[in-house]
């Protein structure tokens, strides 16, 4: 799990956070390119006001995937893809978009309510207050100097942030915007190829040998 130091910025101000996340990678070849399959298996955003729970039914709709092509050599530059993971809404709800609303969320985790359900307590109230935020985000992640330094990694240097809208249970914030974003715009990262074939997340969140 990479941790990432970030900024989330929601009504209750901008909170200092760690953004810890765990990603697959899956690369196949389609005959005429690649295809790469993106998904967040871990993810986590721990801040000293407010805990968020990615429960495994809303990290099972953070995935996308886009076509790339590449002339793969060892040691040699690979560009791969810019992804935007989207769940809880086909619509980029921006912050300040005021258009994206609750209409325009949609169930991806398939709980019968709109956009995805993010359980949430704001620990910097006494007693803390617990709610449930329905959610639409869209998480761009990049890679972007990448480099194949031998045949089972790829270096290069990563992007990610979190954008989006939510509405809750609670009256206190009944709705707002998600604006997360890491302290630095980049930050070195190593990816491992684990294996031949499509290796699942139960596989990828284990501790390398």
């Amino acid at each position: 799990m990479t941790d990432i130091p970030g900024n989330l910025l929601i009504l209750l101000g901008n909170l200092p956070v760690t953004v810890s996340t765990t990603m697959r990678l899956h690369i196949t070849s389609t005959g005429s390119g690649y295809s790469e399959k993106i998904e967040l298996c871990q993810l986590a955003t721990p801040s000293p006001t407010l805990a968020v729970t990615y429960t495994p039914a809303v990290l099972a709709t953070m995935n996308a995937t886009a076509p790339f092509s590449a002339t793969p050599t060892i040691g040699g530059p690979i560009a791969l893809p810019a992804q935007s993971i989207r769940t809880g809404s086909n619509t980029l709800c921006h912050p300040e978009d005021s258009r994206c609303a609750q209409e325009d969320f949609v169930d991806s985790d398939n709980d019968g309510l709109p956009g995805v359900t993010l359980p949430a307590s704001i620990t910097a109230l006494s007693p803390p207050l617990d709610l449930d935020a329905y959610v639409a985000l869209t998480i761009p992640v990049t890679l972007s100097n990448g480099i194949l330094t031998d045949a089972t990694h790829i270096s290069g240097d990563g992007a990610f942030a979190a954008i989006g809208q939510f509405h809750s249970t609670s009256s206190l914030p009944s709705n707002g915007a998600i604006d997360l974003t890491t302290t630095n715009p980049t930050f070195p990262v190593t990816l491992t190829r684990l294996g031949a074939g499509d290796i699942p997340c139960s596989t990828v969140v284990q501790p390398l040998p």
